[in-house]
C-alpha cells in the first residue's frame, strides 16, 4: 500500500529507516492525504493499521507517532464533518418546516379556515351601531382561535400582506350582507380593518389594494383602515401620500391603540386621519385615576379642535361609561364588551343593542 501511495521508487524499509526531516514530512503528508481521501470517498472512518503500512522495524516508535497523529487528525476531521452535517441538517429541517407551515396557512386561506368576527362600535348617546371592526380568527378543528395563537407565525412566514388583502376582500363581500339584514345600523355605518405602516409603505401591497378598490363603489361600501402601531412610521412622506390617496377614494383612516407603542401625540402632527382609537389602557381604572381622566379629557379636546372622531376601546363596565360621559361631554364612540364581544357574521347580521345598566 505504501508503495502505491508514495510511488514505486520508495520501499517500506527505506521509508521507515529514513531519518531525514524532508522524507519524514513527505511520508506523513502522503499517509494523511491518502487516508483523508479514503475517508472522503468512502464516507466513513478508515483507520490505518501497522500491519497494513509496514512490518515492525527499529524505527517503529517513530512510525507509531506518525500513525497516532494521523489517527488524531482523521478523528478530528470526522467530528468536524459531523458537526457541519448536523448544523446544515438542522438548518435544512428548519427551512423545510417553515415552508410546510407557509403552505399550511395558504391552504387555510384557500379553504375558508380563516374567518372574520365583527365587534360593534357604538354611539352611546344615539344608541346606534356606527361601525364595527373586522377581527381575524382561525378555525382549528372545533375551536376558533384568536390572533394571539397564530399572528406572530403569520408575520414570521411573510404572509401578513396576503392575509390583510384577504381580510379586505372578505369585508367587501360581507358588507352588503350585513347592511341588508341588520336594520339597526347608522346610515354612515362602516367596517374597519387593521393595516400596518409597514404594509402602507409596500408598493406591491398598495397596488393590490387599489386594484381591489377599483371594483368597489365606496359610496355604498364604507371602509376604514385602522393603522396598527406594531411597526414604527419610517417613511412619513410616502405614508402620507398613500393615506391621502385612500382618503380621496372615500376610505377613512384611524390611528389604532393610540397612546401606546409609537402612537403618541406626536403622531397627530405626522399623518392625516379621521379617527383616533384610544387604547384600553386609558379606560382601565378611569374611575379612580386622575392621570387617565386628564389624558382622556386632553386628547378629547385635541380631537374636537381638529374635528375628528374618537373611539374609546375596551369598555367593560357601566361605571366606566358613566365616568367617561361625565368627564367628556363630546361625542365618543364605544367599542368593548360592555356592548358586545367580537361575534360571527351570522350573529352580527341580527345584532341589536341592549340597554346598559
Amino acid at each position: 500500500m505504501i508503495n502505491k501511495v508514495l510511488g514505486s521508487n520508495f520501499t517500506t524499509k527505506k521509508i521507515l529507516a529514513t531519518e531525514t526531516l524532508g522524507e519524514s514530512s513527505h511520508l506523513r503528508k502522503s499517509i494523511l492525504d491518502y487516508f483523508g481521501l479514503r475517508f472522503i470517498l468512502l464516507g466513513g472512518l478508515v483507520m490505518p493499521h501497522q500491519s497494513v503500512l509496514a512490518t515492525p522495524t527499529t524505527n517503529q516508535l517513530e512510525f507509531s507517532e506518525y500513525q497516532r497523529q494521523m489517527e488524531a487528525s482523521v478523528i478530528g476531521l470526522v467530528f468536524i464533518l459531523m458537526a457541519v452535517a448536523t448544523f446544515f441538517s438542522h438548518r435544512l429541517l428548519a427551512v423545510w418546516e417553515k415552508r410546510k407551515q407557509k403552505y399550511r396557512f395558504i391552504h387555510k386561506l384557500a379553504h375558508d379556515e380563516f374567518i372574520l368576527y365583527y365587534q360593534p362600535i357604538v354611539n352611546p348617546d344615539q344608541h346606534k351601531v356606527m361601525a364595527c371592526e373586522a377581527l381575524l380568527r382561525m378555525k382549528d378543528n372545533d375551536n376558533i382561535l384568536s390572533p394571539f395563537h397564530f399572528l406572530e407565525t403569520v408575520e414570521e412566514l411573510g404572509l401578513m400582506e396576503r392575509i390583510t388583502l384577504w381580510v379586505l376582500q372578505r369585508v367587501i363581500q360581507d358588507y352588503p350582507e350585513i347592511k341588508a339584514h341588520n336594520q339597526h345600523l347608522d346610515d354612515e355605518f362602516y367596517i374597519s380593518l387593521n393595516v400596518s405602516f409597514k404594509e402602507l409603505a409596500s408598493p406591491s401591497f398598495i397596488e393590490q389594494v387599489k386594484e381591489i378598490l377599483a371594483h368597489v363603489d365606496l359610496t355604498e361600501i364604507k371602509l376604514c383602515f385602522e393603522i396598527i402601531e406594531k411597526y414604527h412610521l419610517e417613511n412619513q412622506s410616502l405614508t402620507n401620500q398613500v393615506i391621502r390617496e385612500l382618503r380621496s377614494l372615500g376610505v377613512k383612516v384611524a390611528i389604532d391603540d393610540f397612546g401606546v407603542e409609537y402612537a403618541n401625540l406626536d403622531m397627530l402632527d405626522k399623518i392625516d386621519y379621521d379617527i383616533i382609537k384610544l387604547d384600553k389602557h386609558f379606560i382601565d381604572e378611569i374611575q379612580t385615576s386622575f392621570i387617565r381622566q386628564a389624558s382622556v379629557l386632553f386628547i378629547g379636546k385635541v380631537i374636537e379642535y381638529y374635528q375628528k372622531r374618537m373611539v374609546m376601546e375596551g369598555l367593560e363596565y357601566p361605571k366606566q361609561l358613566e365616568v367617561l360621559q361625565e368627564l367628556y361631554p363630546g361625542v365618543v364612540y364605544i367599542q368593548g364588551y360592555l356592548y358586545s364581544p367580537p361575534i360571527s357574521l351570522e350573529e352580527f347580521k341580527v345584532f341589536t343593542l341592549k340597554s346598559v345598566e
